[in-house]
């Protein structure tokens, strides 16, 4: 159930989430300014900014992100304007008169603009108003995080995602749509019809087992019909029981290394899920990584081919779970000394690279 209250208590899922959004934001900002003049951050779902134990919200997080990045003064030249949308007026007031001000003053390039109204609503009015006027959407990241399921319609998903350099990041109630995918009210199939942009969901209705990945699949093929790429992670309470799943959705490869990389910064076992039983565990990346899987699956698919580095890193972004930067020292090193993989250089010459630069090729026996 949604909370009540202006501000609640933050639970370790929450708090794991906000971390995957500052990773993956603390590397966005920087690559979309260097050639843009205006960046947006729509938060859909803002709430108050803050927690009831102290703990920032998504909102003041993003900020802090760009005005204490390292490279904030070389983004000088671009405006970043952050759009902060909740239905309820009591959480946008407490966000502005309480979280924003603890801010301080913001730099001229930096613009906050806020609005009590539900997210559908709010989204579609900026964008009929670009549109109409003949205008795009600047290069944006909306994270869209709602308690529930009624406002956040594929059709407007999908049309933010028809912008160029845009992106989605959205939260889907697994759990709660599976619990009611059956339910005959028509009220709550409108629902669902709107959630997928798709009726198809139908279909898995008589699924007896694995319900909960299946609906999960559906929802991520609805959103690459409007993205290349589509990532997820899942989000489990202290009986790792699902609670959400998060979708990640951009046109661009990118994006995706560098999602995968956020996720990986709270899943170092294996970058797709999180529980609140393992909430205060400290995990050393070194310790937890195994790449056995990724090495024996990368000789199954390329056993007697050479292939560009570049096709290597594509594969394993989009086909594992794995990153770019589990490759070379992880995967490929390793792989080499068992005599499974050699290095071929531009002129066509092997050597013991033990780096495998990224203009090489890689030979798999």
């Amino acid at each position: 159930m949604p909370p009540k209250e202006t501000i609640w208590v933050a639970e370790a899922h929450t708090i794991a989430k906000h971390r995957i959004l500052r990773k993956y934001l603390g590397g966005w900002l920087p690559t979309l300014s260097s050639w843009n003049k205006r960046v947006l951050f729509i938060d859909g779902f803002a709430g108050p900014g803050e927690y009831a134990g102290g703990e920032e919200g998504s909102p003041i997080i993003a900020l802090r992100t760009l005005l204490e990045h390292t490279y904030f003064n070389g983004m000088a030249g671009t405006e970043f304007v952050f759009i902060f949308i909740d239905e309820r007026p009591d959480r946008i007031a407490y966000l502005e008169e309480t979280a924003l001000p603890k801010l301080g003053a913001l730099p001229p390039n930096v613009r906050v603009l806020s609005s009590a109204e539900r997210f559908d609503v709010e989204m579609t009015r900026i964008l009929d108003g670009l549109e109409g006027a003949g205008h795009n959407l600047a290069p944006a990241f909306a994270f869209v995080d709602p308690f529930g399921f009624s406002d956040t319609p594929m059709g407007l998903i999908a049309r933010i995602l028809t912008h160029a350099r845009s992106e989605v990041f959205v939260t889907v109630m697994l759990e709660n749509i599976n619990r009611f995918l059956a339910h005959p009210e028509s009220k709550i199939a409108a629902h669902y019809d709107a959630l997928f942009g798709d009726s198809g969901y139908r279909e898995l209705i008589d699924i007896k087992e694995d319900r909960l990945d299946a609906i999960g699949n559906f929802y991520a093929d609805q959103l690459r019909k409007h993205a290349e790429f589509v990532w997820s992670f899942r989000m489990q309470d202290e009986a790792n029981r699902p609670i959400y799943d998060l979708f990640f959705a951009t046109k661009h490869i990118d994006g995706l290394s560098k999602m995968k990389k956020a996720m990986w910064s709270v899943d170092a076992g294996g970058g797709r899920r999180f529980s609140d039983r393992h909430a205060g565990d400290v995990t050393l990346f070194d310790e937890q990584l195994d790449t056995k899987p990724l090495r024996k699956a990368m000789v199954e698919r390329f056993s007697g081919q050479t292939v560009p580095y570049s096709t290597l890193e594509r594969w394993v972004l989009v086909e594992t779970d794995y990153h770019d930067s589990h490759i070379k020292t992880r995967t490929l090193r390793p792989l080499e000394d068992d005599g499974h993989a050699e290095c071929v250089m531009p002129t066509g010459r092997s050597r013991y690279a033990r780096s495998f630069p990224n203009d090489c090729s890689v030979r798999f026996a």
